[in-house]
Order: C-alpha cells, then sequence, then structure tokens
C-alpha cells in the first residue's frame, strides 16, 4: 500500500542491485500454501483499496480458479481447451526450470506445487476482495 501511494505522488522506484530480500522458505507444503493465501488476500485487499493497483496478471490466478470451478457447470469439450494448455504450460514450465537449475528431480515436483501456488492465492485474492 505504501508503494502504491508514493508511486501515485511521483516518487521514483529506483533499483540497487546491492539491496536484496530474504524470504523465509516454508517448512511444509501447508505452510507454503498458507503463504501464497496469505499473499494473494493481501494483493485482494490492495485491490479492493485501490482497484487500479493491481496489475492484469495478478488476476489470472483468480480467474482461473473460477474457470475450475465452471467446469462442473459446463460440459462443453471445448470448455476444457484452457484447462489443457494451463496443464501444457505448467508442465513445459517444469521442465525448463529443471533444466536451467540442474535439479532433474524438480520435474516430478514442480507439475503439483505450480497449481498449489496459483489457487492458493487466487483464493487468497478473492478473499481479499470480499473481506
Amino acid at each position: 500500500l505504501i508503494l502504491y501511494r508514493l508511486k501515485k505522488k511521483g516518487y521514483e522506484m529506483l533499483y540497487s542491485p546491492e539491496i536484496f530480500v530474504y524470504h523465509q522458505r516454508r517448512k511444509s507444503l501447508s505452510s507454503m500454501m498458507e503463504q501464497f493465501f496469505r499473499y494473494g488476500r493481501g494483493r485482494g485487499q490492495m485491490t479492493r483499496i485501490h482497484p487500479l493497483s493491481a496489475p492484469w496478471f495478478t488476476l489470472l490466478p483468480s480467474l482461473f480458479l473460477i474457470y475450475l470451478a465452471s467446469l462442473f457447470f459446463f460440459n462443453h469439450s471445448a470448455y476444457i481447451v484452457p484447462l489443457v494448455v494451463y496443464l501444457f504450460l505448467d508442465v513445459a514450465s517444469s521442465v525448463l526450470i529443471s533444466a536451467i537449475n540442474k535439479e532433474p528431480a524438480a520435474i516430478f515436483l514442480l507439475p503439483f506445487l505450480f497449481p498449489l501456488v496459483h489457487l492458493s492465492y487466487g483464493l487468497g485474492f478473492l478473499v481479499g476482495l470480499i473481506i
């Protein structure tokens, strides 16, 4: 919220390669999902207060979550295309990241983690918009 307000008042944000941010890694899958839920909830709250502060891509996890829920109501075969595209991108990203980081075992873990992160963030975003 403070960065948005400063930027809105005309302050310039600068990049410094000497500055780093430490992110604490979560010890369990549930705590990681909770972390991303909180990230999404915070972005949702910010968007509720300042609607123009949200870049378009921050809406995608919530829209995808709504889309997944709507699959129970629509039975047309073309309606599943976005899910197939998502799964393809999920696997392709997992392979690419595993190769870049030289972690072949990650290929088996990342395709499951990415959807959990996206859905946790998306649900948090929706909750933040409402509450």
